[in-house]
């Protein structure tokens, strides 16, 4: 067993605001009565030091064990194993006790230092820790301190060269080495009278990390420091490589204990190992393991739908209802999922589960932990809807989940109301924004309700889309006075409510635009129960009325600010900047569900809801009549149909 040594020889010099001293004595070394003062300290690296060097910076600590101490800093010698250190202190007697590194305490005859959890390669030498005793001098000449070091050097290498191409292009960030109940990191002490004995760490994790990410594909290399310890007797020891989008956990005991003082080497070769899909890998086994980003999807703001656009581990707060208290208007009568009026926008649910998803395999891994639904996205598109339960198991609230690439804002020009709409490219619950099939129509609305419905998946088509899930087809269920409520609506949010107004009592504050039929203005508020994601809200009665020239409906195709694509009657392609001409946006005919019957329907018209209710059971929205003649940007219908809808920017 190798030991590292230092020689340090510590001169007497000058006076640099300490006691002084007299010539007479300038040879005498520190005593019991001497009042002199420690000014310079020449450190020599002994041969056994291997590769230690003093750097820029480097301090060691001397103190004489009854209260006082002094750092001394390197001045000269660096990146040579001959440092000349300055400091000023006094001390009392011998002997005197140094350490290093000098980012240490002393209380006493203890030494307080640290071997950092997170090392890197600017930091890692800063945990080698390195202790000296000097007895009293015979001679007169300079004390001598030999240093011994009480940490173990590692150094690990990774060799990934036979991974298959599938992780050749991966960078890895970080390296964590981890033992099953044996501490090698943390904080530590040292007994100054006893040097001999081995310093024990409190923790049983380092992490290195790379400051900038390596390639996977060439030989990694890493140099820590950890304190003595006995891997050997770990249930485990696992080496954890983190890259891009994968993390390898190799599982690998050393053959010996490692003392302090001697350099250890850990080879980790890929081809070496079996791979394993087990969560904890057995000796000499490697798990990988595919990570995702991670995306808060309520960072900016809640809402009753979030976007997602690509493969990732998502979480959003499950513990308020909609956008939040902003959300609750108090003229509403608004009530939450037992029918109790809603003063505050908190829940606690305790649990989450996937409701429907339609295609299949868009979300997994559904999970509640303190108060976060957690998923996974695949990168798929389509729609899903997650729920959170009470303790009863009753639907709390639920949220739209649209997987789609990440919609664009089309400003609109502004209209004959004075007013200026700034549009999403798609309908809510479309995964493509222009004329290319099945994935521009989206999913359909009861007027006020803040689920989505799903409607047809095909043009013209009135089969029942596939869903699925804990539910796997819409429920129709004609209303009365238990079920014809917004309490039954939350807790039912795939069943439709065959009715011409679902809600058996009129509430024209659910879309938060009481007035909306006559004041046509674009500051009302967003509610609780608005269908949009974050930052957008539902548009308000004029904001479709640039379909026509005339901001009315007409019937008068020179009127009309749109065209239709090759007769097809699939759906008009909006002027939205200017009329008749320039950039266009594209609004297909989806169909709804009708409130008679509660099935899809192709109907005589195609509707897009408002916020704005109308008089009696009806509200305000833009149709297109299937004759190709009528465009209705103020139309009224019933609110009980399911129909299209499309945000606008709040």
């Amino acid at each position: 067993m190798k030991k590292s040594i230092l020689s340090i020889a510590l001169t007497l010099a000058g006076i640099c605001g300490c006691s002084s001293i007299d010539e007479e004595n300038a040879d005498i070394p520190p005593t019991a009565d001497y009042g002199n003062s420690l000014l310079q300290v020449d450190a020599v690296a002994d041969a056994a030091a291997g590769d230690f060097l003093w750097q820029a910076g480097d301090r060691i600590i001397v103190t004489d064990g009854k209260g006082n101490s002094g750092t001394y800093e390197v001045s000269a010698g660096i990146g040579t194993a001959n440092g000349e250190f300055k400091g000023c202190a006094q001390f009392d007697a011998f002997p005197l006790y140094a350490i290093y590194p000098g980012t240490g305490t002393i209380d006493g005859m203890t030494a307080r230092l640290a071997i950092a959890s997170v090392q890197d390669p600017d930091s890692y030498r800063d945990s080698r820790i390195m202790i000296a005793e000097c007895m009293e001098q015979e001679d007169g000449s300079a004390p001598q301190f030999m240093f011994s070091g009480k940490t173990v050097p590692v150094r690990l290498t990774f060799d990934f060269s036979s991974v298959s191409e599938e992780y050749s292009e991966e960078r890895v960030s970080s390296i964590e080495i981890s033992a099953d109940n044996v501490n090698f990191t943390g904080d530590c002490t040292l007994d100054l009278a006893n040097p001999s004995v081995k310093l024990e760490g409190t923790s049983n994790t380092l992490t290195y990390r790379f400051p900038s990410s390596v390639p996977l594909s060439r030989k990694i290399g890493a140099s820590v420091e950890i304190a003595p310890c006995d891997l050997t007797s770990a249930a485990h020891v696992t080496y954890t490589v983190r890259s891009d989008r994968y993390t390898f956990i190799f599982s690998r005991k050393p053959d010996n204990v490692f003392e302090e003082g001697e350099t250890v080497e850990i080879p980790i070769v890929f081809s070496e190992f079996t791979q394993t899909e087990n969560d904890v890998p057995a000796e000499g086994e490697v798990k990988i393991i595919r990570e995702l980003p991670a995306l808060d999807l309520s960072a900016g703001g809640n809402a009753n739908c979030y976007i997602v656009s690509q493969e990732a581990r998502c979480s959003f707060d499950a513990t308020v209802m909609g956008n939040g208290d902003a959300g609750i208007l108090a003229e509403g009568n608004f009530t939450d999922w037992l029918g109790n009026p809603v003063t505050s926008s908190k829940i606690t649910p305790v649990s989450a589960e996937l409701l429907w998803q339609s295609p299949d395999n868009l979300v997994t891994d559904v999970t509640l932990v303190d108060g976060r639904v957690n998923f996974n996205s695949t990168g798929a598109e389509g729609n899903a809807v997650i729920a959170v339960y009470d303790s009863q198991g009753q639907i709390m609230w639920s949220w739209h989940i649209w997987l789609t690439d990440t919609p664009a804002d089309q400003q609109y020009m502004e209209n004959r109301y004075g007013n200026t709409w700034t549009f999403m490219d798609r309908n809510l619950g479309a995964t493509s924004a222009v004329d290319d099939g099945n994935d521009c129509y989206g999913i359909l609305y009861q007027w006020g309700r803040k689920d989505p419905i799903p409607g047809a998946r095909a043009f013209n088509s009135l089969d029942e889309p596939e869903i699925f899930g804990k539910i796997t087809e819409v429920s129709i269920v004609v209303p009365d006075a238990s079920t014809g409520t917004i309490s039954y609506s939350i807790r039912n949010p795939v069943t439709y409510l065959q009715r011409a107004n679902w809600l058996m009592e009129n509430n024209d504050w659910l879309w938060g635009n009481p007035e909306g039929y006559e004041e046509l203005a674009i500051s009302y508020g967003k509610t609780i129960y608005d269908p949009c994601p974050p930052g957008y809200k539902m548009p308000g009665r004029d904001a479709y009325s640039i379909f026509t020239t005339t901001g009315e409906n007409t019937s008068d195709t020179g009127e009309h600010n749109v065209v239709t694509p090759d007769g097809t009657k699939r759906g008009y392609y909006l002027y939205y900047e200017e009329y008749g001409t320039g950039k266009m946006a594209w609004y297909p005919t989806n169909g709804s569900r009708n409130y008679q019957t509660g099935s899809l329907t192709r109907g005589s018209y195609w509707y897009y809801w408002t916020s704005a209710p109308a008089s009696g059971t009806q509200a305000c929205c833009l149709t297109f009549r299937n004759n190709w003649a009528d465009v209705n940007p103020m139309y009224v219908f019933q609110r009980g149909n399911a129909n299209t809808a499309r945000c606008v920017r709040e």
